[in-house]
């Protein structure tokens, strides 16, 4: 499990007072939660003298990741005609473990400088 960046001994959480739980350590075991699944978060303090009682839930959220990047992006030659240029794309490897809502085309007008502006 790879939960060492919520080690409260390091000395950035316990002045931080936050941490970073990788999604990799929750989607694996032992906790093998699923995307979609429901998570709370609790937390206790613990000093010299002992552990305090469990705070309240909070940070209750589910389980998402976001889509990878389109993959296969290239000219469409069938929906390329005099005053149109046809494009297409793939989905990446994953969604995200929810259904696409849209898809933003970007541009720039090929002058290699990489300032690239939404189209579509």
């Amino acid at each position: 499990m790879d939960l060492q960046d919520c080690d409260a001994t390091a000395p950035l959480i316990s002045s931080a007072m936050s941490c970073t739980i990788p999604l990799s350590s929750l989607t694996a075991g032992p906790f093998s939660l699923g995307l979609g699944e429901m998570i709370n978060t609790k937390v206790v303090a613990y000093n010299v003298n002992g552990d305090s009682l469990q705070s309240a839930v909070g940070g209750t959220d589910k389980i998402v990741l976001i889509p990878d990047p389109p993959a296969n992006l290239g000219y469409d030659y069938f929906q390329t005609i005099s005053d149109a240029i046809g494009i297409q794309w793939t989905d990446g490897p994953s969604i995200g473990g929810s259904p696409i809502l849209e898809y933003i085309v970007w541009y720039d007008n090929a002058a290699a400088n990489g300032v690239y502006t939404i189209l579509a």
